[in-house]
C-alpha cells in the first residue's frame, strides 16, 4: 500500500540509505596523500587515474546492504504488520550501530594515518533514516492498534 504514510517513510529511508553506496563517508588528507572512505574500502585517491585500495571494509559494506534489504523488506510486509514493526525496530538499531561504526572507523583511520578527521555531512543520512524507520514503526503500531480495536467491536 504505497499511499500509507509509513510506506512513504520507508521508501524515503530506502532512498537515503541507498545513497550511501555512492557517497564518501570520510576524507583524510596527509602531506603526501589523499584518502577516501567509501562503503567498502579506504582508497588512496592521490592519483585520480589510478586509485589504490588500502583497506577493504567488508563489515561496513555488509551493514549498509543489510539496512537496505531490511528497508525493502519492511515496505513489502504491509500485510503482516507485527513482523513489519519488528523489521523496522531492528533496522533502527542497525542504523544507529552503523553511525557508531562509521564514527569509530573515521577516528581509527585518522589515528592510523596521523590526520585529523572532520565530521562529514554524510553521517546524518543514517540518522535521518533511523528517525524515518522509528516514525514508520509508530505509524504501523497505530494501524495495528486500530485493527485490534475494530476486531473487539465485532
Amino acid at each position: 500500500m504505497i499511499q500509507r504514510k509509513q510506506t512513504l517513510m520507508l521508501i524515503l529511508a530506502l532512498v537515503l540509505t541507498a545513497t550511501l553506496f555512492f557517497q564518501e563517508l570520510g576524507l583524510f588528507v596527509t602531506a603526501e596523500n589523499l584518502f577516501e572512505l567509501n562503503f567498502y574500502s579506504l582508497t588512496d585517491i592521490t592519483d585520480a587515474n589510478n586509485p589504490t585500495i588500502v583497506y577493504l571494509l567488508a563489515p561496513l559494506a555488509v551493514l549498509i546492504v543489510l539496512v537496505n534489504i531490511f528497508n525493502l523488506l519492511a515496505i513489502f510486509l504491509f500485510k503482516k504488520r507485527p513482523l513489519q514493526m519488528r523489521v523496522c525496530g531492528l533496522n533502527v538499531g542497525i542504523l544507529i550501530g552503523l553511525v557508531g561504526i562509521i564514527v569509530y572507523l573515521n577516528y581509527a583511520i585518522a589515528d592510523d594515518l596521523a590526520t585529523e578527521w572532520h565530521l562529514s555531512s554524510t553521517l546524518i543520512i543514517p540518522l535521518v533514516a533511523a528517525f524515518l524507520n522509528f516514525f514508520a514503526y509508530r505509524a504501523i503500531s497505530d494501524d495495528e492498534a486500530l485493527i485490534q480495536s475494530l476486531n473487539r467491536l465485532r
